[in-house]
């Protein structure tokens, strides 16, 4: 209800996926899809993705209205490139806003879809208008395929904190840390570990903090607390948590 199905199609996304919402530092909401066509069905003209479109409500109860899309009339692909055999498509994972700069974690699939090529975090100064792409690119294979698909949250700490998992819903969760100023390094980049007695970060290898069949997911810092919701493919439902801090055990009894 919100894209794709108006008549007439709004800023040329006739359909679409995910719908990932950021508030840009300029007060505005962005709102990053992934593969999206000028048509009603998959596979219409115009395949773009990642596309941003932008949203000045601010009354929820309301409802969601689009009032602006990056590229103008048409929403276009956040970066060139070319819908083939090397790159069949980049899929968003997350956005987060840290100060005056937007960071976008992508998911580069190629040959075919779910075939994780390398991810890659994108940054944004002017509130989404414009990508670059930052030295944060990790091998599709990192912790054994488990750092796909992020989501991601600032604590009051300083750190920005990751939960992840693979892009084929075959996995569980992972859990990293970084410096929020030091997200375009990817060294780094601490893992959560179990290093046989203890939990820490530094670990020699990020330990699966909750085993299952999981796609995808947000993590955000709300009040206080930490909420993660998450897709749970293999029980097929949705699933949520409120944690106290993002290192909290997650496996119940």
């Amino acid at each position: 209800n919100l894209v794709g199905t108006q008549t007439p199609v709004q800023f040329g996304v006739g359909a679409t996926d995910l719908g990932i919402p950021a508030r840009c530092p300029d007060g505005r909401t962005i709102w990053v899809f992934g593969d999206t066509f000028a048509g009603s069905t998959v596979g219409s003209a115009n395949w773009r993705s990642p596309v941003a479109l932008y949203s000045s409500t601010t009354d929820l109860a309301s409802g969601v209205t689009f009032d602006g899309a990056v590229g103008g009339a048409t929403a276009t692909q956040l970066w060139p490139y070319t819908h083939g055999t090397d790159i069949q498509t980049v899929i968003p994972s997350d956005i987060i806003t840290i100060g005056g700069t937007m960071y976008l974690q992508a998911i580069v699939n190629g040959p075919t879809f779910g075939a994780v090529r390398r991810t890659e975090i994108w940054k944004s100064v002017n509130s989404g208008a414009t990508w670059v792409l930052t030295p944060a690119q990790f091998p599709g294979d990192k912790d054994g395929g488990l750092f796909q698909l992020i989501s991601w949250g600032l604590g009051n700490d300083g750190y920005v904190y990751i939960y992840s998992t693979g892009f084929q819903r075959t996995g569980g969760f992972i859990l990293h840390r970084v410096a929020q100023g030091s997200i375009e390094d990817p060294s780094a980049y601490e893992p959560w570990g179990w290093n046989g007695t203890v939990w820490q970060w530094g670990a020699a290898a990020a330990s699966v903090i909750l085993d299952g069949k999981f796609g995808e997911l947000c993590l955000r810092p709300v009040g206080g607390k930490w909420v993660l919701t998450w897709f749970d493919a293999g029980n097929y439902r949705i699933d949520a948590m409120v944690l106290n801090t993002p290192t909290d055990n997650l496996v119940t009894t």
